[in-house]
């Protein structure tokens, strides 16, 4: 907080949004929007020190360009409200009358078995000690902690510990009510910000498909959360066998993964870790809005037990279960795991895939109706709770609920490696089913009808040299395209056709010293090529046919023997 002197505008109260991860940040980041266009309100983020995934989350709450305190100065200091999406965390150092939000779809997991017992933020007590809070019903024998609404995590001496216990649906008062009642008289139903976000960014799905790049393609979307239960912890190897398995030209696979995945063990080395399959065309969607865009854009979803798959199920997405642990009941993830068809433990995929693709997800209501009360209106909602909070009045201006950004452009790998399977339709029209090489499961060269075509600065030297294309941009040949072609062949003896593109025309030269060039206005110059080598053999006639995914193009051709 700044000397009021200093000031050119004086706020009449001060809001502490605390962050504790880059999850819970974006749930603060849906909420901010209820203070729109409110000079009476001055807003300053903090950060909690000890949470495990706090990797970048200092760097993504500068961004925002709201001021940003240390934890430590924070707690020193007085705030007329402090909102946060985690009960853990050192959040009794606080004395600030504070809101408590879920920073996903509602509650739906168990705290860990022998979790120990601790009041909302504190320090743990003895291994498996069980907190028996005044105002907390007996446990069933056997029975379940729910993170975030049994008693160790929403009561202190007996008391609610924070203000406001806000929710999202009213059922998750009613599950209150039973593991913790004297916590009730904190419960708040204010719908869902994300969903809403989500909602009202349904009708552009097409901008979220062209700027990533899909096109006419199935775009799937493989979600998910963290822990050794989650998709990524189960099935580590599931983005590579989908993009090994399906036809590029016909599908894109994109990938949402929990924040606490990538800040754990670093976003460097998840991006290590799935360097093949970005190579492959593997989109990595961004954790912030990039996830939501991805997830309105997509086909089909392949997920768990994560909210991300929740929403997408929610809004009806076609959606296959990968790995699914055992969640608590009555809650929208419970409903997804009862409607969801599972993806087997091996491929083939593609027939599951194709059967789920454009199909309504019968479960969708029942999710949705279970994701919110208060669908599109959840700011609305929060507005009149925080503002009440706040003893303020309500402003005049208009709740803003934000489109969901389109994410930033992804453009196909500028450097590839296909195998490419030759199909033909017609004396001079060839179809083309092209396949990442890199990832493929399938050993090079044992079919007369697959080629490898790969360009000349793919960093997998083996394909390179075993390619029977190797494909560059025009501009590296500089002003001798022969020679440079020439130097191509000299250089590898494996291969069969060096070529060059440059967006409109392929020129390539054989082994027999002939030399063809292709020009087409918008077929891609790796498949013109590809038609050129299924074709060489033959006595080609001035125009021929590539059909590849459901695009089919006419190219020109001219041979120079």
């Amino acid at each position: 907080m700044n000397d009021p002197a200093w000031q050119t505008v004086s706020p009449q109260r001060s809001v502490l949004l605390v962050a504790h991860n880059l999850t819970t940040l974006n749930r603060l980041l849906d909420v901010i929007p209820v203070f729109d266009s409110d000079p009476r309100v001055a807003l300053t983020f903090t950060a909690t020190p000890s949470e495990p995934f706090r990797h970048g989350l200092e760097e993504s709450i500068n961004d925002t360009g709201i001021p940003h305190l240390p934890w430590t100065t924070a707690t020193r200091r007085t705030f007329d409200l402090a909102i946060t999406a985690s009960h853990h965390d050192g959040i009794n150092e606080l004395t600030t009358p504070l809101a408590v939000l879920s920073h996903g779809i509602g509650y739906t997991k168990y705290s860990p078995e022998g979790a120990r017992s601790q009041e909302p933020g504190a320090r743990s007590q003895e291994p498996g000690a069980r907190s028996q809070e005044p105002g907390a019903r007996s446990q069933e024998p056997g029975a379940r902690n729910v993170f975030g609404l049994s008693p160790e995590w929403v009561l202190r001496d007996g008391r609610p510990f924070a203000n406001a216990l806000v929710f999202a649906h009213p059922r998750d008062v009613a599950r209150l009510a039973r593991s913790a009642p004297a916590a009730v008289e904190s419960a708040y139903v204010a719908g869902d910000p994300c969903f809403d976000r989500i909602l009202v960014s349904l009708p552009f799905r097409q901008r979220y498909r062209l700027a990533l790049g899909i096109g006419d393609r199935t775009l799937i979307v493989v979600s998910s959360t963290w822990s050794a239960d989650s998709t990524l912890g189960s099935r580590f190897a599931l983005l590579r066998e989908l993009l090994a398995e399906l036809p590029l030209d016909l599908y894109a696979v994109a990938a949402i993964l929990h924040p606490n995945i990538t800040h754990l063990h670093g976003p460097g080395q998840v991006a290590q870790w799935y360097a093949d399959c970005v190579r492959s065309g593997l989109i990595m969607l961004d954790e912030i809005d990039g996830w939501r865009a991805g997830l309105i854009a997509a086909d089909v979803l392949i997920g768990d037990n994560g909210s991300v798959t929740g929403y997408g199920a929610a809004i009806g997405q076609p959606t296959l279960v990968a790995q699914f642990p055992d969640v608590p009941t009555e809650t929208a993830i419970w409903e997804l795991g009862r409607h969801a068809p599972r993806l087997p433990p091996h491929g083939p995929y593609r027939p599951h895939i194709d059967a789920m693709a454009g199909s309504a997800f019968i479960g969708s209501p029942d999710i949705a109706e279970l994701t919110t009360g208060y669908p599109g209106r959840s700011l609305e909602r929060l507005r009149g709770l925080f503002y009440d909070l706040l003893e303020l009045s309500l402003p005049h201006s208009e709740i803003v609920v934000p489109v969901v950004e389109a994410p930033r452009t992804t453009a196909a790998p500028e450097s590839s490696a296909h195998l490419v399977t030759v199909t033909r339709t017609g004396t001079a029209a060839v179809h083309l089913d092209r396949r990442p090489a890199e990832v493929s499961r399938a050993p090079l060269g044992t079919r007369a009808d697959t080629h490898l075509s790969c360009h000349t600065d793919y960093p997998v030297r083996t394909l390179r040299s075993l390619a029977n294309i190797l494909v560059s941009p025009r501009i590296d040949a500089g002003r001798d395209a022969a020679a440079w072609l020439h130097a191509t062949l000299a250089a590898h003896p494996r291969c069969e056709l060096a070529a060059l593109t440059d967006g409109t025309e392929a020129m390539a030269l054989d082994r027999a010293g002939r030399l063809y060039t292709a020009t087409s206005p918008h077929c891609p110059g790796e498949a013109a090529v590809s038609a050129l080598y299924a074709l060489k053999d033959d006595d080609l006639p001035g125009h021929i046919v590539a059909e590849f995914g459901t695009r089919r193009h006419g190219l020109r051709v001219h041979v120079t023997r």
